[in-house]
């Protein structure tokens, strides 16, 4: 790092390239109209607010890897070659209509949908829906009615089950159904036999999908990071045989004493009663539009007007344009493969992340801040931490992804594609991407790389952070890096915290509750204090908010120096600052309840205030404030 110019006692400044280009991000981001002690949010934020930064560096990201796959067939990387295939396939629009109807005919006999759509005159029973169900999990990892993944067994650790959970919907509950109902008359034009009542297949699909919405909206508190969930032999939930037996494609691998778990007991009840009550027909052809909708952007023009709901179910809005919907279609596809392309394009920036094991600093700092809890009882704490001890957080990606063997092997695992065969190609490696979940269970091959949601192991062994909590603008070099852990700290911090948070249950009976009552009731006290500070203080998120800022701020603490560096074209800002800057970078968007969230957490810490000298009674350090640490 280049060091030089002192700035005055007690302070250095770093000019090298990486420090000039971050200085200038940052002093032309602030609004320096704008006091941080009035607020934090609009000091940071006022000057673009646009979209989250997650969806930032997820774009950046993407527009990097779109500029690779535009130039020239790939001559280096056999992942981008993979990729860069498969993509170019997707666009290619003179090769889809050649094909025209006969690789989607293909698709619907694979996954038993042979005649879709269905009439009333050719109903077909409940194993046939559960058949049909199960093969487009297995072959394009489509959750239509349910998702049913590998999962490590709650009790016995490593050992892997099959999970059933809640599926990923279309039409989500709340939204106006024309747009859908519209999509399944275009369908039903485009494909249907001609004696099929395009009307009557059209409005029962979509009373359909408005059913299952309902049955999908959970009753509990949203956004849990360890749900009620319960293991239950198939012998208890026999219905659900079917579905396990074709997903493995094996029936004699499924009996009676096949355990399943359940991550949402609730809908997988509510879930019968609403198949219970629908012509089989309706639910064959729900799931048979589903996949229409999943492989759209490689099938015939004539269904291209599906593309657009496929953008909305891969996170662009409705009017993603072609080149990002084939991008992200593929991205799903390949997920190790995308992984490898941004390490290889970032890998200075990574390696040094990765080496200095920032989910290792957020344990400890976590574990330091526990220790002193004041009306935390000993028998909880102890537990806590114990619990904390047993977690290992993985960050960002695959550990093998930087073992550049290890990488080459992994691609060599992919179909090669199929030139002039877009569907075809797109399912071969969709296929071969399942199997492989249903071998390793991995969950880096399940969880797509534009989830911005971490995850945890039933068994709460390891955490999963994932790519979009990246910081890609934060120089590499010490202690500048360190900076990541305002959002990538704060990120596995708020999760970590969450965690620990579920041990108190959400009520008295709650049979995942290990916290002790007196621990209870210091945080129900604590509760009530946020939620006087009224609005997005009510939230039950808020909590764990204001305690993961201060664990991923002690973790920053922890590793930077006493003396204090600053950015070239930033000399202004304090490292201390700057970490409270990146934090509310992660949160900037074109929405007002996030800023009173993001103000929230910032006024409820002393760190904050100490950083930017704020005074008693200022908006920012209110004279009454919630402490949980």
């Amino acid at each position: 790092m280049s060091l030089n110019d002192s700035f005055g006692p007690g302070f250095e400044k770093c000019n090298s390239p990486e420090c000039q280009a971050e200085g200038n991000y940052v002093s032309h981001q602030l609004n320096w109209n704008v006091n941080p002690c009035e607020s934090m949010y609009e000091f940071v934020c006022s000057n673009s607010k646009t979209k989250l930064a997650d969806e930032l560096l997820l774009s950046d990201l993407e527009r990097s890897l779109l500029r690779q796959l535009s130039g020239p067939p790939a001559t280096g990387s056999l992942a981008t070659k993979l990729m860069q295939d498969l993509w170019k396939e997707c666009l290619d629009e003179d090769a889809r209509n050649r094909l025209g109807w006969g690789p989607l005919k293909h698709m619907f006999k694979a996954t038993s949908l042979a005649d879709w759509p269905y009439l009333q005159l050719t109903t077909q029973g409940e194993p046939a829906i559960w058949q049909a169900a199960a093969r487009a999990l297995r072959y394009f990892g489509l959750s239509t009615l349910v998702l049913l993944e590998p999962s490590e067994h709650p009790l016995m650790g490593r050992a892997s089950l099959l999970a059933l959970d809640k599926p990923v919907l279309l039409l989500r509950p709340g939204n106006d159904t024309a747009w859908y109902h519209e999509a399944v008359s275009l369908a039903m034009s485009a494909v249907a036999r001609k004696q099929a009542n395009k009307h009557t297949v059209a409005l029962d699909l979509t009373n359909f999908a408005k059913q299952l919405g309902s049955a999908v909206r959970s009753p509990g508190p949203s956004g849990d990071l360890v749900r009620d969930v319960k293991l239950e032999r198939l012998r208890s939930v026999p219905r659900y045989r079917a579905l396990l037996a074709g997903f493995l494609q094996n029936e004699s691998h499924v009996t009676d004493d096949t355990e399943l778990l359940l991550r949402a007991p609730e809908y997988a009840i509510r879930l019968g009663y609403l198949l219970d009550d629908t012509a089989p027909h309706v639910v064959l052809n729900y799931i048979g539009f589903r996949l229409l909708v999943h492989v759209s952007p490689f099938l015939p023009d004539s269904l291209r007007k599906l593309v657009p709901l496929r953008a909305r179910e891969l996170g662009l809005g409705n009017h993603g344009p072609g080149r990002l919907v084939c991008l992200r279609a593929v991205e799903q596809a390949t997920p190790t493969l995308f992984y490898r392309i941004v390490y290889e394009s970032h890998r200075s920036l990574l390696d040094a992340l990765l080496a200095a094991d920032l989910g290792g600093a957020v344990k400890q700092a976590l574990a330091s801040r526990l220790a002193l809890l004041p009306w935390l009882d000993g028998e909880t704490r102890d537990r806590a931490l114990q619990r904390l001890q047993q977690l290992e957080p993985k960050l960002l990606f695959p550990d093998w992804v930087t073992d550049s063997l290890k990488a080459e092997q992994d691609a060599r695992q992919v179909p090669h594609v199929i030139a002039g065969e877009a569907l075809r190609s797109y399912a071969r490696i969709t296929k071969e991407l399942q199997q492989r979940r249903l071998q390793t269970a991995d969950p880096w091959l399940g969880q797509p790389p534009s989830d911005p949601e971490c995850s945890l192991t039933p068994g709460r062994r390891v955490l999963y952070v994932p790519l979009t909590a990246l910081n890609t603008t934060a120089p590499a070099q010490e202690p500048f890096l360190m900076l990541q852990l305002a959002k990538l700290g704060e990120r596995a911090a708020r999760c970590l915290v969450r965690m620990l948070l579920d041990g108190a249950g959400s009520h008295a009976d709650d049979p995942r509750a290990w916290w002790a009552p007196a621990a209870r009731q210091g945080l129900a006290t604590l509760q009530k204090c946020y939620a006087l500070q009224g609005r997005q203080g009510e939230r039950p998120a808020a909590v764990e908010e204001s305690a993961a800022l201060v664990v991923a701020h002690t973790a920053f603490e922890s590793r930077t120096p006493a003396l204090d560096l600053r950015l070239d074209n930033a000399v202004s800002m304090s490292l201390d600052q700057l970490f409270f800057v990146h934090y509310t970078l992660g949160y900037c968007a074109a929405d007002p309840d996030v800023a009173h969230r993001v103000n929230l957490a910032l006024l409820n810490f002393a760190g904050f205030q100490r950083a930017f000298t704020c005074d008693a009674g200022t908006p920012m350090n209110p004279r009454k404030s919630c402490d949980f640490w």
